[in-house]
């Protein structure tokens, strides 16, 4: 994947991405392609495989279409997490300590990673692994 090979490269697992205006710091990305000589990522949405998997996390913007992406490691989130619980990408596109059930036809559910204090979250996303649930 280019993020991982991007981030290996600058050595703290961030990589400088375009995006949108309504992405938003804490939201687990993919990747939909390249703008501006970087990777172009997008919220991601359980409900619409072609929108996973994640392949990190928004952790900064630098303007209103240009962000950072954590892609290995610790995770820093704004919004508070229980340290020890497992958590998955939610129904909002940001990390959610409740695995995914919705009451839709088709969702996927993708493991990211354990919070390792009330702000930090453990996860390389390296080989996502994502279920679809029909």
């Amino acid at each position: 994947m280019i993020l991982q090979q991007v981030a290996t490269a600058s050595g703290d697992g961030v990589v400088a991405c375009s995006c949108e205006l309504e992405d938003s710091v804490d939201d687990c990305v993919y990747v939909a392609g390249a703008m501006g000589g970087r990777p172009y990522v997008r919220r991601c949405d359980i409900l619409d495989p072609a929108k996973m998997p994640a392949v990190g996390i928004i952790i900064r913007k630098k303007d209103s279409t240009t962000c950072y992406v954590k892609v290995a490691g610790t995770i820093p989130v704004v919004a508070p997490l229980t340290p020890g619980a497992r958590y998955w990408v939610g129904p909002t596109g940001k990390p959610t300590s409740v695995m995914p059930s919705p009451s839709a036809t088709r969702w996927c559910v993708q493991f990211i990673g354990m919070a390792v204090s009330t702000q930090q979250l453990w996860h390389e996303f390296v080989l996502p692994t994502v279920r679809v649930v029909a």
